[in-house]
């Protein structure tokens, strides 16, 4: 995706977020080949569907509480995936953040493991703290200088 293309899709991806159409938003990425999408357009799909899960499409969920816990690990699992790039990232990790912090609290069973949770290390509410707490200390470091 030349960089021209993919400047006009973000803005169009804003303003469909600000009116609440996340399901536009993850259409949208979804057509482009998983292996061009690069860093910022698979954790702005795993904001379309963390922000679907939540509030739904016109905040149909944004006061019945009802949160789609499938979306929201399919979210975590696509932050996951852009990990080494994100970790230091403040917006990575604050997706991260909301993301575990609205997520039910066990992963979804993974049938192709005998009906075990995700074996992953790196799905730990405790990891992404961690990062964000380092982050924060350094950002407190470099304001003291």
């Amino acid at each position: 995706m030349e960089q021209r293309e993919e400047r006009k899709l973000l803005e169009q991806l804003e303003q469909w977020n600000s009116k609440d159409e996340y399901s536009r938003c993850i259409r949208a990425i979804e057509a482009i080949p998983e292996q061009e999408r690069g860093y910022l357009l698979t954790v702005k799909l795993s904001r379309a569907y963390s922000n679907l899960a939540v509030l739904g499409d016109h905040s149909e969920h944004g006061t019945d509480g009802e949160v789609d816990g499938d979306l929201l690990w399919h979210a975590i699992e696509l932050l996951e995936s852009v990990r080494p790039q994100g970790e230091n990232d403040p917006y990575w990790n604050s997706r991260m953040g909301y993301s575990w912090h609205t997520a039910p609290q066990l992963p979804p069973m993974n049938t192709q493991n005998d009906g075990l949770p995700c074996p992953r290390k790196t799905w730990t509410p405790k990891s992404w703290y961690g990062t964000a707490r380092n982050i924060w200390r350094k950002k407190k470091l470099w304001s003291r200088i």
